[in-house]
């Protein structure tokens, strides 16, 4: 990652379209990380990407926007998907219990 990082600064990409393709990329490494987690019942890893996840968008959301309605909606949708996740882990443990 470092390498990729460091050789887009020498070919000159910008910036900001650098720092916007880093942060796609871990938000999505989390929430594959997370998917994992769920499937493996693996409550430490879930909850370790969960709030890396919740930190990249509010440190990315709390500057980016201006607007008040924007950065309300991207935390109410943070937080749908957290409870999401966590619907989803549940669902997956009793999933298990029953067929142990």
């Amino acid at each position: 990652m470092t390498v990729l990082v460091q050789a887009a600064n020498l070919s000159g990409v910008n910036e900001t379209a650098l720092a916007l393709a880093y942060n796609i990329l871990l938000a999505a490494h989390c929430v594959l990380l997370i998917i994992r987690g769920t499937d493996n019942l693996r409550w430490q890893q879930v909850t370790i990407d969960c709030v890396v996840l919740a930190i990249l968008v509010y440190v990315r959301f709390n500057d980016l926007f201006h607007s008040l309605l924007m950065r309300s909606l991207v935390f109410v949708l943070l937080g749908a998907a957290l409870f999401f996740i966590g619907h989803l882990y549940a669902q997956q443990k009793s999933r298990s219990q029953k067929h142990a």
